[in-house]
């Protein structure tokens, strides 16, 4: 389709899939006037992630594909992180945007003033890149680490339980 390499129409589509599973989310939210049982450190997170690949975007030549695709997941997921906000109890609320001003406004300012001040050329292009794969990587690997904690909780639960 007008030449776009195969990866990117991928990644496109998955990206979209997530966007409209978790705008079911964000309706039931908007809905029901509250974030009920739902977690707001995911949406966080993936700002931040976001955010980093879009700037990276910038500084790398070429990358107009990376710009486009997380510049529109940072919107979408700043429309989430505001959404959830908006209908968070204000002790949740409170936490939130105390972690929200940490990482998305403190923690991406400094990255980006490093980069752009401190760091040059393709040292400054790797370490962006470095900082933008093991947020990444992180974000794949939390579901995981949640999984075999669940599991641990289980195991010792099932063997307390028939010790008595």
């Amino acid at each position: 389709m007008f030449g776009l390499p195969a990866a990117y129409l991928r990644a496109r589509k998955s990206k979209a899939f997530v966007a409209r599973k978790l705008s079911g989310t964000f309706r039931t939210v908007v809905k029901h006037k509250s974030t009920q049982e739902f977690r707001w450190l995911p949406y966080v997170t993936t700002l931040l992630c976001t955010s980093l690949w879009t700037f990276y975007g910038f500084l790398k030549p070429g990358g107009f594909l990376i710009i486009t695709v997380n510049g529109a997941g940072a919107v979408l997921q700043a429309v989430y992180v505001a959404l959830y906000l908006a209908y968070a109890p204000r002790d949740v609320k409170m936490k939130m945007a105390k972690v929200v001003l940490a990482v998305n406004v403190c923690f991406y300012a400094t990255v980006v003033l490093v980069g752009l001040l401190a760091l040059h050329g393709a040292v400054r292009l790797f370490a962006v890149g470095m900082i933008c794969s093991a947020l990444t990587i992180g974000m794949y690997a939390a579901p995981m680490a949640a999984m075999v904690s669940t599991a641990t909780f289980s195991k010792s639960f099932v063997e307390k339980s028939h010790a008595r």
